[in-house]
């Protein structure tokens, strides 16, 4: 019988079966529960869920699906914001953090599926590279809310991009669906654009065309609408310099990820890290070598990987969308403060040290090693999630059911103490 079940949990040649597939992802599924119960149990608004995708869903209809937000159209949460229209207020962040749920174990388990055989055919680096995604540390901010669920849809439409030709119309409408929902929800696609083309360099055939044509048709709309709305980008200056960079990646990226983003804010909060530079600089070289090592060893999904997140966080520097009163860097260069903007890179450096565990020089086998286990504690560390003070939403809501039309209600979201305000039609 215990065979059985371990027979069970392996990825056999050829990708998982259904069964397999059904149990990795109620593993999965338990354990990103686990990791912060109430944001289903006791599911609240998160910033612009409450600011944008509902409310102008509530108010504008279909026509809320053409308004560009930060300078792009942002089509999946506005989807959503359309869907739960079809339900009572109070029922709405449910929905919203549901589907922000479904989103995030859609990565881990195609990762695992045997359309990824060929660009990645270790097999068990791949089930542990998803578990990983799933425990991933120093990710608070995009974990299970609607707003910040772009981020795991780019991932899985970079895999998409990976993976062999669909077989039949239930995968051509997959591939399609995340590509079109992927590239028209940020700026996504014109990172993932020159991988569509390095793909289809690599593998000439039909499907890698049509991958490449629904990325470009995003490309082009996204860039259409980012002239006409650049001016919705607010912020302050950048703040930026060599040294606060250098802290940024260091304090966000690379301890963040090997020591996790409790350990991220004590180092933060110590006078030694300002007081001295060498720390910031070795870290980002020996990251930054480990890359460079990986990029030479491995193989061209690892490639390919960083360049789209070099991509993603060389534009999240140079337009971050952080603080409106502040230097965006200066704010970026403490923990817990926008980690959508590091989840990329941070998945790239940590299959850095996948490449680095495989090669067969001891030295460098014993620092991937050493770095994979010391995520692997990290994890263990960042597995539970802060506590969310509730707010007066539920209570707001109802009052918001009950009210005549032309009222208007504000209530709690998160991240606390923020909030919102909703008008009765």
């Amino acid at each position: 019988m215990r065979t059985e079940y371990l027979r069970a949990l392996t990825i056999p040649q050829g990708g998982m079966s259904v069964r397999q597939m059904v149990l990795w992802g109620l593993l999965f599924a338990v354990a990103l529960f686990l990791r912060h119960p109430g944001a289903l149990l006791m599911a609240q608004f998160w910033g612009e869920d409450s600011w944008v995708w509902y409310p102008q869903a509530y108010e504008q209809g279909l026509a809320s699906l053409l308004n560009p937000e930060t300078g792009y159209l942002q089509t999946f949460p506005r989807l959503i914001g359309l869907l739960a229209q079809g339900l009572p207020f109070h029922l709405a962040p449910t929905l919203f953090a549901f589907v922000a749920f479904l989103v995030q174990l859609a990565p881990p388990l195609f990762l695992l599926t045997g359309r990824l055989d060929q660009a990645w055919p270790e097999r068990t680096s791949r089930l542990l590279f998803a578990l990983f995604m799933v425990a991933l540390p120093n990710s608070y901010e995009v974990q299970v809310n609607l707003t910040n669920s772009q981020w795991h849809l780019a991932i899985l439409a970079f895999l998409v991009l990976q993976s062999t030709p669909p077989q039949g119309w239930g995968q051509r409408l997959f591939d399609g669906a995340v590509l079109l929902l992927s590239g028209l929800t940020g700026p996504f696609c014109v990172f993932l654009f020159p991988i569509a083309l390095l793909r289809v360099a690599a593998v000439r055939d039909r499907s890698h065309l049509i991958r490449l044509a629904f990325v470009t048709l995003c490309v082009g709309l996204q860039a259409l609408t980012y002239l006409h709305k650049a001016h919705q980008r607010v912020g302050t200056e950048l703040g930026a310099s060599l040294i606060t960079g250098m802290r940024i990646i260091a304090l966000n990226i690379e301890i963040g990820l090997l020591f996790g983003q409790h350990a991220a804010a004590d180092v933060a909060g110590s006078a030694l890290w300002w007081q001295h530079r060498s720390p910031a600089v070795v870290l980002c070289i020996l990251g930054i070598a480990a890359l460079i090592y990986a990029c030479l060893r491995g193989p061209a999904i690892f490639r390919e990987a960083l360049l789209a997140s070099g991509l993603t966080f060389a534009a999240a520097l140079a337009h971050p969308q952080v603080s409106i009163d502040q230097p965006q860097w200066h704010v970026m260069q403490y923990s817990g403060w926008s980690d959508r903007y590091y989840i990329f890179a941070m998945l790239t450096l940590l299959g850095s040290f996948f490449v680095l565990a495989k090669t067969p020089r001891p030295a460098v086998r014993g620092a991937g090693v050493s770095a994979l286990l010391l995520v692997t504690a990290a994890c263990i560390r960042d597995w539970h999630f802060p506590f969310f003070p509730m707010s007066d939403f539920y209570t707001k809501a109802a009052e918001f059911e009950r009210a005549p039309s032309g009222t208007i209600i504000t209530y709690g979201i998160q991240p606390s103490p923020m909030a919102a305000q909703i008008r009765k039609r």
